[in-house]
């Protein structure tokens, strides 16, 4: 399993825009051109959303900015081989999201999002290795080791870490556990093997059914009830299947559950644990972390459904201002997390060639 983990990575290194069919090289440029040009700051900082509402403490929305967009971003820009963009993003992070010795989540606050580093770490390490840049690669381990002081406790991974109080949780949302970056890290540094196998017993543990072949969202370390009777946000239940899928441990029945979704186009934007649709709301980014999980496992018959599901929302008309976004071309909603898991999704396309 560890030679695959290993020509996985270098396989997602590899990935360049013009590996993908000509359809779909142009539209991924429609959308990293609407990206750059219409949700970058002056400074490389991507705006949360297209449109400016309100600012509001409790959600980031216009020109605020997200770790997570930072790194989605990254990562993008070394599957298709942009340093210099890269290097732009890189810098972002550091004079704007720093707060330290963490990146913080969103542009002045103190508390780090476990996921949104391990992406960064990610994008750093196959930065590295890309562009033949061996600071990238120590940042990387330099940043790791930081999480390892403040997003671990007692063996297991937590959430978040708050600079300002010097505290954090007692809890694991079971999406954040990005099991290839784990294991790559303890290549690095054995500290982090017993984290990777304490943190997979957990994540599969939390495996709802057979009937709904999803995991729970969360894991409390303290609570004689670990795991939350929450519905299922399809974004996370996606995101762990992912994570899942990149170790070669998705199970067989949410493979052909997803599968079944996809084919009726009805993968809805929560459940509950008995695996009812609590909505009907979709999402461009729901199926575009699915296409990345049918790339991942090699299923080109689904990934292409999936792109042809995520591709419902894009704005094709190429008078509009919001030509080549993901977004809703009357109220002029657009957020940043569909354009990059869209863009994320077709540079999937080149692991099934």
């Amino acid at each position: 399993m560890h030679k695959k983990l290993i020509l996985f990575s270098i396989a997602m290194m590899l990935v360049v825009t013009s590996s993908c069919s000509n359809t779909q090289a142009s539209e991924l440029k429609s959308t990293q051109l609407f990206v750059e040009k219409k949700m970058f700051r002056s400074d490389y900082g991507i705006k949360t959303t297209y449109h400016l509402p309100s600012p509001s403490y409790d959600h980031a929305s216009g020109e605020e900015v997200l770790s997570e967009s930072m790194g989605l971003m990254m990562l993008h820009y070394v599957y298709t081989k942009n340093e210099s963009a890269f290097e732009n993003l890189r810098l972002f992070c550091e004079e704007k999201l720093k707060n330290k010795p963490l990146y913080v989540y969103r542009e002045g606050f103190s508390i780090n999002a476990l996921i949104d580093d391990f992406r960064l770490i990610e994008a750093l390490l196959l930065a590295g290795e890309t562009f033949n840049n061996l600071d990238y690669t120590n940042q990387a381990l330099a940043y790791a080791n930081v999480l390892y002081e403040t997003n671990t406790a007692n063996g297991h991974l937590v959430d978040f870490y708050d600079v300002q109080y010097k505290n954090r949780n007692n809890f694991l949302t079971l999406c954040y556990a990005n099991f290839k970056l784990l294991h790559k890290l303890s290549t690095y540094d054995s500290r982090w093997q017993p984290i990777l196998d304490d943190t997979k017993a957990t994540v599969h543990s939390g495996f709802i059914s057979d009937s709904f072949p999803l995991y729970r969202n969360h894991y409390d370390y303290t609570s004689n009830d670990a795991y939350n009777e929450e519905p299922i946000h399809i974004i996370h239940g996606l995101k762990t299947l992912l994570h899942l899928a990149e170790i070669e441990e998705l199970p067989a029945s949410s493979l052909q559950w997803l599968k079944q979704r996809i084919d009726e186009g009805t993968l809805y934007g929560s459940y509950s644990l008995t695996g009812e649709a609590l909505t009907d709301v979709q999402s461009t980014a729901a199926y575009a972390l699915a296409a990345r999980i049918a790339a991942v496992v090699g299923d080109r018959l689904l990934y292409d459904q999936c792109i042809q599901r995520m591709e419902q929302y894009k704005i094709k008309d190429t008078a509009h201002e919001m030509f080549g976004s993901f977004g809703n071309a009357e109220t002029k909603e657009a957020y940043s997390f569909d354009q990059l898991t869209a863009l994320l999704a077709y540079d999937a396309e080149a692991l099934l060639k």
